[in-house]
């Protein structure tokens, strides 16, 4: 089963805080956060985690539990920016190496997944006044089985289980069944009539 969003985002946060990237501590899961521009030196780098889309595709056959293989798209992304556009592209270069090596090197992290299925990496720039403004993102897709197991109201504890046999029957007999059904009424000529030839009581500890 996949962890929630939170604690997937948790752990690729402290991942990251943790390989001592260009970002330093400016590390955060949320896509939602204003990084503010520089005015006279540009602004610092700041890492940005969030997870972009979340797909399952149904392996349960009819009967079962529903069931997927799940693919959740996680995206690091860089914001940088630079007078000098040659010491931008080398913070971006140098950056994207240290997020793929601060997860994909993580056993804590990888081991979410079942496997990596997706590596792909993504740059835009602008420029703003005299400097040259980045993103950088970084999607790490990883695969996983969810498996949603029915609840019930009330816990199986056991059950009783009876035999009333349509071939063996007593054409006159009236009995009490054990459990609410119509045995056939006398005269008969089969059964049920009401009268258990095997019976039995399961237990189960919970």
């Amino acid at each position: 089963m996949m962890p929630d969003r939170s604690t997937l985002r948790a752990v690729a946060v402290a991942a990251l805080k943790a390989a001592n990237t260009i970002a330093e501590d400016r590390v955060y899961p949320s896509r939602d956060r204003a990084v503010p521009a520089g005015r006279d030196e540009p602004a610092p780098a700041t890492l940005l985690v969030y997870i972009f889309h979340t797909r399952g595709v149904g392996i349960a056959k009819g009967g079962t539990n529903p069931a997927f293989d799940v693919t959740t798209r996680l995206v690091i992304e860089a914001r940088l920016e630079n007078a000098d556009l040659e010491k931008l592209d080398a913070d971006l270069d140098q950056v994207e190496t240290q997020i793929k090596d601060a997860l994909l090197r993580s056993v804590t992290f990888v081991a979410f997944f079942s496997s990596i299925a997706e590596l792909d990496t993504q740059v835009e720039y602008r420029v703003d006044g005299n400097r040259h403004v980045a993103r950088l993102a970084v999607m790490i897709a990883g695969k996983d089985r969810e498996e949603y197991e029915a609840t019930f109201e009330t816990d199986f504890t056991g059950a009783d289980i009876f035999t009333d046999a349509g071939n063996r029957y007593d054409p006159t007999g009236t009995y009490s069944p054990p459990f609410p059904y119509s045995p056939r009424p006398s005269p008969r000529t089969s059964g049920p009539d009401g009268r258990i030839e095997i019976g039995g009581k399961i237990n189960v500890d919970v």
